[in-house]
């Protein structure tokens, strides 16, 4: 569920957990609690209770503020006992009935099993649903977290319920958002929350150096001072600590660096003046936020992985667009050959299709070895035999797997190490095969090729059989003679139809005379 801007629901409420720590007094700190509950949970009036001086629950903060439903909530005062804090109270539940509203809620504030407030929340059109309880109750501790750090009684307590939501900000950060907007908020609320003068989040690049992620009230020409800090935190992987460092400029010499992660992925350094460099206290509280911003982090790069694997689909999509536009075959498989192999990488690879007569045929290639057609006849035989279920077919010249002993025999004979076959299909009729040698693979037999392009190429297949066919196609339309055009095609629906013959026989279970079946893995399958 997103709120306004695209946020998340817990984005609102870590934002105003760091909103509210760093709040000068109680009803600005609820004011903006009840905005930003309103926001998360959807509903349309929400109203914060706070335990006042004679043992009752009063209204201090409505949202939104200025409507007829919140005027009609403002200032009123219900009984503070157990069972009232749990239900709707009578001033809500009146003024909810005459909205006609569809869903109501309320969630008590406690400190230590003793109600210091309670969350009350209207919505006109339906009933709210078990997350939206879920993020009222996360609000309501946010409230009792604003009630004890604003109390009169000492600064003890403010740094106390301070502490307490970094943790609940660690916590909705950690729920989930891409890398950048991760970074950002980490540092935004580290500062909020430890009154820091500055604050820069570094992760650690493939080549082991720093790389800023983002910073905040940081100058420019101390940013190379604290890339230094950085490193030098990364490389020795120092614990959570407070350092001066005399080469930044005045009031921000007081540095705390916080490791993301172990080992650390990043750090997250926080900048004070000489006389508010934080306790010890707040210095773990500072590391505990810390290891939830890395585990966000975390969660971001794999949801940006996925992204560059979408990307890299998308541009697959594009070269099968710019292959189809191609008027010739041959050329059109020959751009898809070239694509695929700067896309997954490979250097080596080569697609073949069948002929009317069931014959292999290369009709693209690139730095093929010898024999490579009597390889690819081999491959696609057992995958048309025994290993017709799967989407491709790994095979060592060195392994044992029974079923595709001519297969490494047509290997050897190239003098390869290993290859990977994928069949190519269009539906459930098999056109051809993809046959890829591993750069090297003859000097690295163990180790024929990286598990990342293995994976896709199945994928690849799939998408250059449609691309055979779609050019096959517009290739068949072209001008030429009748005869010619009923040749081709009466030779076209002969072929179709001993394929389907032939597909429709093994899914029979009969077995054909020329292929042999096993029931034994091969070196590497995919299913």
């Amino acid at each position: 569920m997103a709120v306004e801007g695209g946020r998340l629901p817990v984005e609102e409420l870590a934002e105003a957990g760091a909103g509210v720590a760093a709040a000068a007094d109680l009803a600005s700190a609820l004011a903006l609690l009840a905005r930003a509950a309103r926001s998360a949970i959807g509903a349309d009036a929400v109203v914060l209770r706070v335990l006042d001086e004679d043992g009752r629950l009063e209204a201090k903060a409505v949202a939104p503020s200025g409507s007829a439903l919140g005027a009609e909530l403002a200032a009123t005062h219900v009984s503070a006992d157990a069972g009232a804090a749990t239900r709707i109270s009578e001033p809500t539940r009146r003024a909810a009935a005459r909205a006609r509203a569809g869903g109501t809620l309320a969630v008590p504030a406690l400190v230590r099993d003793r109600i210091v407030g309670s969350l009350e929340a209207v919505r006109i059109g339906s009933a709210f649903g078990e997350a939206e309880r879920a993020l009222a109750g996360l609000a309501a501790t946010q409230l009792a977290l604003a009630v004890r750090s604003h109390a009169s009684d000492g600064s003890a307590r403010s740094a106390l319920a301070r502490d307490r939501l970094l943790g609940l900000a660690g916590d909705a950060l950690a729920a989930g958002a891409d890398v950048d907007r991760s970074a950002r908020q980490a540092v935004r609320i580290a500062v909020d929350a430890a009154a820091a003068r500055a604050g820069a989040l570094w992760r650690r690049s493939r080549g082991g150096a720093p790389e800023l992620a983002w910073a905040h009230g940081l100058p420019e020409d101390a940013i190379r001072s604290a890339a230094g800090l950085a490193e030098t935190s990364l490389r020795e992987r120092r614990p959570p600590a407070v350092s001066a460092d005399g080469r930044l400029p005045a009031g921000l010499r007081q540095v705390v660096a916080l490791p993301l992660g172990q080992p650390p992925t990043g750090v997250l350094q926080l900048f004070f003046s000489d006389d508010d460099a934080p306790s010890l206290d707040g210095l773990a509280a500072l590391a505990s936020f810390a290891a939830r911003s890395a585990h966000a982090l975390r969660e971001g790069e794999r949801v940006e992985a996925q992204g560059e694997a979408l990307a890299r689909t998308r541009a697959v999509l594009g070269v099968v667009g710019e292959a189809s536009s191609r008027l010739s075959l041959a050329h059109a498989l020959e751009t898809a050959v070239e694509r695929t192999a700067q896309l997954l990488p490979l250097d080596r690879l080569g697609l073949y299709l069948r002929d009317d007569d069931d014959r292999l045929r290369m009709a693209a290639g690139r730095a093929l070895p010898g024999r490579h057609l009597e390889m690819a006849a081999a491959m696609l035989e057992s995958m048309l035999g025994p290993l017709r279920a799967r989407d491709s077919v790994h095979v060592a010249s060195a392994g044992d797997a029974p079923g595709l002993e001519r297969v490494r025999a047509a290997l050897r004979a190239t003098g390869e190490a290993g290859a990977v076959g994928a069949p190519l299909r269009v539906r459930d009729d098999v056109i051809g095969v993809l046959v890829a040698y591993p750069t090297g693979s003859s000097a690295t037999p163990t180790r024929p090729c990286s598990p990342r392009w293995r994976r896709s190429l199945p994928s690849q297949c799939r998408t250059r059989g449609c691309t055979s066919a779609r050019s096959s196609s517009r290739r068949s339309v072209r001008p030429r003679s009748g005869r010619r055009v009923r040749r081709a095609a009466g030779s076209a629906r002969s072929t179709t139809s001993r394929m389907r013959s032939r597909e429709a026989s093994r899914s029979s279970g009969r077995p054909r005379r020329s292929r042999r079946r096993s029931s034994q893995p091969s070196e590497w399958t995919r299913p």
